[in-house]
């Protein structure tokens, strides 16, 4: 094979296809920049916090629930809800507010949503005092529809000081894990396919910390971090979904629990694990992603989730949508990283201080299909819950392309590309005695500029990216074309 040389170099963004949107050119507008997109949003403040959750719905609704208590008002928390529909800034109606059913005891709330829904789900005693009854606490869930916060009721009765450390919307309803009081050392663990169905139980090696549940109708995944621990692996255990009884904990090799910062996620093309490992190059945590393998039963080898991410890597919080993503956020520094991970490997990160000085303990995220989506943390300005909108960065992948005068490689959207400014670009390198003479770089029949603005672009669409090079050598000319295909992310 010849030998190359550079006899020259552009970098510039690129895009082809034959169907735009109304508005502003996808090749002459740099298009929204991915991380905050609003100001903040105050929800509550001067409160006691005792979990606070966020989902957004099929429609692109985004509903952040929490549980509060205020001192020198009536003790005990109350159950809270800010509905977010598309587009807007401010919480519909108003925050909503509901009786938790046993106001000192409740706790720890989620929020999981599906079609045009949200339901709230939290955990609490049945009466303000132990009585010894063995079945003494209750899973409560509020139904938010039409954006309306339902009166709360009592769904399932489990067993007393147990502690509900994790709830997903599974493929056959809402399911939930418990881990047994201090008097078991917390080690074991009651699941609920449903909340409907009886408790299957599952003995722990260790005291647990943290729990992690994800279904994605094939199986069933669990992850455990041991409480307090910090460099140890976690562990997850599996079932068939829907049937069969759990098998064995077993370590994650490349992680480490992190003080219970490992999540999982089950996307439409599997089940997910973001956890923190040892940098062993640089010194200090990196995130790592791995994927479920569904034959093999295990994960297979964490790989690089989000490189360059700073110290925001506590508070960690995953959420999935109809794009088949899941996006991240993590919170430090008093600032927030907020990730974009479409693929098993690689995500696109975006940091951004956070404006307000947050505790940095929690955040939560929900997107939407399109990229946006809501972050909520605490802020220690009078112990405030805020929100802010965000867009979530595009994720890109290197095409190369070689003819017998040349190569070019593409920096190009991966599939979808989210409604922000994309980075794109190609490099042409010319073989030895050519020279370059053009690079065209069109979108239909607008040249495209210094970004790929996604928002300009008809969601849910098949475009191709193309690229036109012409090289000369002597009275020789030569020219050829590359094409990349790559889809916009649906509405909402």
């Amino acid at each position: 094979m010849r030998s190359l040389r550079v006899l020259g170099a552009l970098t510039v963004l690129l895009l082809t296809t034959s169907v735009l949107s109304a508005g502003a050119a996808p090749g002459r507008s740099p298009g929204p920049r991915p991380g905050p997109a609003g100001p903040s949003l105050v929800l509550d403040r001067d409160a006691s916090y005792f979990r606070f959750d966020a989902a957004t719905d099929a429609r692109g609704t985004t509903y952040v629930g929490w549980l509060s208590s205020r001192s020198g008002g009536e003790p005990g928390a109350e159950v809270h809800l800010c509905v977010l529909p598309v587009g807007t800034t401010r919480c519909a109606g108003g925050v909503q507010t509901i009786d938790a059913l046993e106001r000192l005891s409740a706790e720890q709330l989620f929020v999981v949503a599906s079609g045009d829904r949200a339901t709230l789900v939290w955990h609490h005693r049945n009466g303000p005092d132990a009585t010894g009854d063995p079945m003494q606490d209750r899973i409560a869930t509020a139904q938010v529809v039409g954006g309306v916060l339902r009166p709360a009721v009592d769904v399932a009765q489990v067993r007393s000081e147990t502690s509900l450390l994790a709830v997903t919307a599974g493929p056959r309803g809402i399911g939930a894990v418990l881990v047994s009081g201090p008097d078991d050392d917390a080690r074991t663990l009651y699941h609920y396919d449903t909340l409907a169905a009886a408790p299957s139980t599952v003995r722990a090696p260790y005291p647990v910390g943290n729990v992690e549940m994800a279904d994605d109708g094939r199986s069933t995944v669990m992850l455990i971090g041991e409480y307090a621990a910090d460099a140890d692996p976690v562990r997850v255990a599996w079932k068939p979904s829907g049937s069969g009884s759990w098998g064995a904990f077993r370590a994650v090799a490349g992680t480490e629990t992190d003080h219970g910062t490992a999540r999982l996620a089950a996307t439409r093309r599997g089940i997910r694990l973001l956890a923190t490992a040892r940098d062993r190059k640089k010194g200090g945590d990196r995130s790592v992603v791995a994927s479920w393998d569904p034959s093999r039963h295990t994960f297979r080898r964490p790989v690089a989730g989000l490189p360059g991410q700073s110290c925001a890597t506590g508070g960690r919080d995953l959420h999935t949508d109809a794009s088949g993503r899941f996006a991240s956020v993590a919170i430090g520094c008093d600032r927030l990283a907020v990730g974009n991970h479409q693929t098993a490997g690689v995500g696109a990160l975006k940091e951004f201080p956070v404006g307000l000085t947050a505790t940095d303990v929690d955040a939560r995220i929900a997107t939407a299909p399109s990229g946006r989506g809501w972050v909520v943390w605490v802020a220690t300005d009078r112990s405030s819950l805020v929100a802010r909108p965000i867009r979530l960065p595009a994720l890109t992948r290197t095409v190369t392309s070689r003819a017998p005068f040349g190569r070019v490689r593409l920096t190009v959207p991966v599939s979808c590309l989210p409604a922000v400014s994309a980075p794109a670009g190609v490099k042409v390198r010319a073989a030895r005695g050519w020279r370059v003479k053009r690079t065209s770089l069109r979108l239909g029949r607008v040249k495209v500029g210094r970004a790929i603005n996604g928002a300009a672009l008809r969601p849910g669409r098949k475009y191709v990216l193309k690229v036109d090079v012409r090289v000369a050598r002597g009275q020789a000319r030569r020219a050829w074309s590359t094409r990349v295909r790559f889809t916009t992310c649906g509405r909402p």
